[in-house]
């Protein structure tokens, strides 16, 4: 079981590493775990993140994950109340799926208690923005974070890189401003 440090925490932003298939072989191009080490979803149900009352949780899921994404939800002690659609085939590249070109992912967005954003922009719950490395997430999304939710402390679980000021991480690729420096 993970227990995460340094909370609690108001906003939470994660990118499960979500175990897929069916444990028959596949081909190269669809091995996630040449990637990243993946996670079932009974142990990222059991990651324990120390939160405040009043807090928020950005998650991100695959169309095929959507239904595993709301036990970790529930898991970890929110409520679902909205999502963005994050449209990542803008740059033309086709996408696997077993049943569409599966080119967005969705980001949930969930609630602890009273948690309404600081700020009163909406931003629009379709956002078009160009991919990069396998699973990375644009900046555009913690851009948004931050601007909804200017206060409190927030942590990044499953980074891929390193965090801009303001921002705890936890993950195998985090890398610290310290490491960074």
């Amino acid at each position: 079981m993970i227990h995460i440090q340094g909370g609690p925490f108001r906003v939470v932003y994660a990118d499960p590493p979500w175990r897929w298939g069916d444990g028959r072989p596949k081909p190269r191009s669809l091995d996630i775990d040449r990637h990243y080490p993946t996670m079932p979803l009974e142990d990222i149900c059991s990651i324990k993140i120390p939160v405040e009352k009043n807090a928020v949780l950005f998650l991100w899921a695959t169309a095929p994950k959507l239904e595993e994404a709301f036990f970790v939800v529930k898991a970890w002690g929110f409520k679902y109340k909205a999502m963005i659609v994050w449209d990542k085939g803008v740059d033309g590249r086709s996408t696997y799926g077993n049943y569409c070109a599966v080119n967005h992912e969705l980001l949930l967005v969930c609630t602890r208690g009273s948690c309404t954003p600081d700020c009163k922009v909406l931003f629009d719950s379709v956002q078009s923005c160009a991919r990069s490395r396998h699973s990375e997430k644009p900046a555009f999304f913690r851009m948004m974070i931050d601007k909804l939710y200017p206060h409190g402390k927030r942590i990044e679980l499953f980074v891929r890189g390193s965090l801009p000021e303001g921002w705890q991480g936890f993950g195998n690729e985090f890398v610290s401003a310290k490491e960074a420096a």
